[in-house]
């Protein structure tokens, strides 16, 4: 029985260790909480599968109200979520992950695969209510190569070269989330996007 307990709560114990630190950030939050959900959820379906198996056990009784109990409240605190977009784009702006962590946990869920769609839906919104057009769009970038000053045939060089044209997008978002993941999943959000304010 204190086996069973100390694998729930070492959950808990996991979760609070891995986000303690000054270099945590909004972006760690709900994966956190869709982590304890889940744990506390199948430690719930635990304890009322061993209190079915052992109606005369007072204490697997006690440990699934317990987690019943548990379980309601990281309901509450995962609804709240849905009151604010910005704590699924606090996931989707850190840009080693983006979508993936989405689709690569509930895509595979029959119950939260809708939800996907839900959440897109909200951090566009969130975008094009709060953030979009009131910072200034990026010029046209061309990237070129300086001539060599020994080329001979610098000039036709620079005639045929493809050179690589950065697009403005209508909606810096949709560009953003359109690529490929940045970087590590462990990069610091907060460094990649003060860079780009600075710059």
């Amino acid at each position: 029985m204190l086996e069973k307990i100390h694998s729930v709560l070492f959950s808990y114990y996991e979760a609070t260790l891995c986000n303690e630190g000054k270099h945590d950030h909004l972006g760690n939050w709900f994966v956190t909480l869709d982590f304890i959900f889940s744990k506390t959820w199948d430690a719930l379906c635990e304890f009322r599968d061993l209190k079915r198996q052992n109606p005369r056990c007072s204490e697997y009784a006690w440990l699934e109200a317990a987690a019943n109990s548990a379980w309601l409240k990281c309901e509450e605190y995962y609804k709240h979520a849905d009151e604010s977009a910005a704590y699924y784009a606090a996931e989707v702006l850190q840009p080693g992950r983006k979508w993936n962590w989405f689709h690569q946990e509930w895509l595979g869920n029959d119950e939260k695969r809708p939800w996907i769609d839900t959440v897109q839906k909200a951090v566009q919104q969130l975008w094009e209510e709060e953030y979009k057009g009131k910072f200034g769009a990026p010029e046209l970038t061309l990237v070129s190569r300086p001539r060599h000053p020994n080329d001979e045939f610098g000039a036709f060089s620079e005639h045929r070269r493809i050179r690589t044209v950065t697009p403005i997008s209508s909606d810096s978002y949709q560009s953003y989330v359109g690529c490929d993941p940045e970087g590590q999943p462990t990069d610091d959000p907060l460094n990649y996007w003060n860079s780009r304010i600075r710059s």
